[in-house]
């Protein structure tokens, strides 16, 4: 269990996470803390109050979000939370490690540029909606891996495919109420994916329509999904 209170980020693991929350909320003393696990986290004898105010946010926020962010394999998916207050964490959990970092919520929005790459300059491409289904998209992947031509009017967007994210949120205690997710193709723009699921899974025969969109649109409704807003 490291702190590095520069950087206002936390390291350690999920164990060490629980033991730390118990030890907040007064379940465990501080003084059971084993010299390894205190890495800098105690100050006269108790949790420093920005690891305490992180810990919490972390494990119970206001609101939450989840941030996936994928290409050919698998992304670790980022959790953001955030109170009233303005403080806000973001946690990645790689196996059995945690890495939380604070911020505050004015600052939340150039974040989510940096993560999502939506910068302003990548504006909405003229091109028309895209009907079509889950499996012609997995088949259309496929075609591409495989030195194939995937249908043409996939072509565009699989062929230039750079990565995709998705972000869920919700409110404490609440699951998601609202998700986004969207197709980066580079040169040929951002793609928006609009479907809706059968039985919280998706199917081959499902519906899915790719919406060109900009990155300024893309941002404004990702601030909408993490603060809860425009409901």
């Amino acid at each position: 269990m490291i702190y590095e209170r520069l950087d206002a980020r936390l390291r350690l693991t999920t164990t060490e996470l629980d033991r730390l929350g118990d030890v907040i909320t007064g379940r465990r003393r501080a003084s059971l803390l084993t010299d390894s696990q205190r890495g800098g986290i105690l100050v006269d004898g108790a949790v420093h109050p920005t690891v305490a105010a992180m810990v919490t946010v972390t494990v119970a926020p206001h609101r939450w979000t989840v941030i996936e962010r994928f290409d050919t394999e698998y992304a670790v998916p980022i959790r953001v939370g955030w109170e009233p207050s303005g403080i806000v964490t973001l946690s990645e959990v790689d196996g059995d490690h945690v890495t939380i970092s604070a911020t505050h919520l004015e600052l939340l929005p150039a974040q989510m540029l940096q993560l999502l790459r939506l910068y302003p300059s990548r504006r909405r491409v003229e091109r028309p909606m895209i009907m079509t289904t889950a499996g012609a998209i997995d088949d259309a992947i496929v075609a591409v891996e495989t030195g194939a031509a995937p249908p043409a009017d996939l072509a565009s967007v699989i062929t230039h495919f750079v990565f995709g994210w998705r972000v869920s949120a919700g409110w404490r205690g609440e699951q998601s109420d609202r998700t986004m997710t969207v197709l980066d193709a580079g040169a040929c723009g951002l793609w928006e994916v609009d479907y809706t699921l059968s039985g919280d899974q998706a199917r081959r025969s499902t519906e899915v329509v790719l919406g060109p969109n900009g990155a300024v649109e893309l941002l404004a409704g990702v601030g909408d999904i993490v603060t809860g807003r425009n409901r």
